[in-house]
């Protein structure tokens, strides 16, 4: 066997491992920590988050109107299920090129 098929981070690229494994190491109070003392998001901000993978910011961000932003599909449907009722934005973009998107959308944070 090779050390790329015995690497534990590959586990990680499934939606609902990852997220089990934030949980387990206390990461949620620390993105809780991030949108309460750094981003400080009011209701009504507009919130962009690149690189969103499963939307964990979200939770920490209500009444903000909130855009996630990530490459992998199956990141985006487990925020898009999660997230359904929150009236956040869920989109596919990979932002290794030009991203047209962002420059006709306008963000606070």
């Amino acid at each position: 066997m090779t050390l790329a098929v015995c690497d534990p981070r590959r586990a990680l690229k499934m939606p609902r491992v990852y997220t089990s494994f934030m949980s387990a190491i206390g990461a949620d109070a620390g993105m809780r920590r991030f949108a309460r003392d750094i981003l400080r998001a009011r209701p009504g901000d507009r919130v962009l988050d690149l690189g969103c993978g499963p939307g964990r910011l979200c939770a920490h961000l209500p009444g903000a109107a909130y855009t996630g932003v990530d490459i992998d599909e199956a990141y985006l449907a487990q925020a898009r299920s999660r997230y359904a009722a929150s009236g956040a934005r869920f989109e596919h973009w990979d932002l290794s090129g030009d991203c047209p998107p962002l420059r006709a959308q306008t963000f606070d944070l």
